[in-house]
């Protein structure tokens, strides 16, 4: 089972469950790892940064003719993420708005994360691990934060990661079967 499939029973477990509430206040006032609801902000804004990062060395690097395509994945992403936002019209924790359903911080660090990890193919799996933890804790800091509900990060995760497959499925079939076209043409025998 995938990381997006174990979000979304997670997702759904905590809301059937009538938790979201609970765990949310638990994180923000109760066990607080990162000392304060700023410097959760400012760690859910590092891991966005680093999964970017590593989205576009990874790309540049090892598969530049995928990146165009998961550049338009992450706008696709965006936008999607945003209408989902402004359809649920779901009222944050803090209270700040009514955009909280899908976490976008989560969405995007988990797209990039996993763009990252399609990008180096296998080649790194501590790198890979790491790219999936900076995802997670990005999700796990958005709650602290108090800007979203477990839930809100869960599905956010799992939009991102499931984007990001459905980008690198289409983009590994339109090239491997050109390759393979190629291939052809090149080893002809007469």
């Amino acid at each position: 089972m995938d990381s997006a499939t174990i979000a979304l029973i997670g997702a759904l477990a905590i809301h059937f469950g009538g938790v979201d509430q609970k765990i949310s206040d638990d994180l923000t006032k109760s066990y607080p790892i990162s000392g304060s609801a700023e410097q959760a902000r400012d760690y859910s804004d590092w891991g966005v940064n680093a999964t970017n990062a590593a989205w576009l060395i990874s790309g540049a690097i090892y598969d530049p003719v995928a990146l165009p395509f998961q550049y338009v994945g992450d706008k696709a992403r965006g936008a999607l993420t945003v209408g989902w936002k402004r359809q649920s019209n779901r009222l944050r924790p803090d209270k700040s708005d009514r955009l909280s359903f899908p976490s976008g911080h989560s969405a995007r660090a988990s797209y990039r994360a996993h763009s990252a990890i399609n990008n180096l193919d296998g080649r790194y799996p501590m790198i890979d691990a790491a790219l999936l933890a900076t995802a997670a804790a990005t999700a796990f800091f958005r709650v602290e934060s108090g800007r979203h509900y477990p839930t809100d990060v869960l599905v956010g995760y799992a939009l991102g990661d499931y984007m990001a497959k459905a980008i690198d499925s289409g983009v590994s079939f339109a090239f491997s079967r050109k390759q393979k076209e190629m291939s052809l043409l090149y080893n002809w025998r007469f």
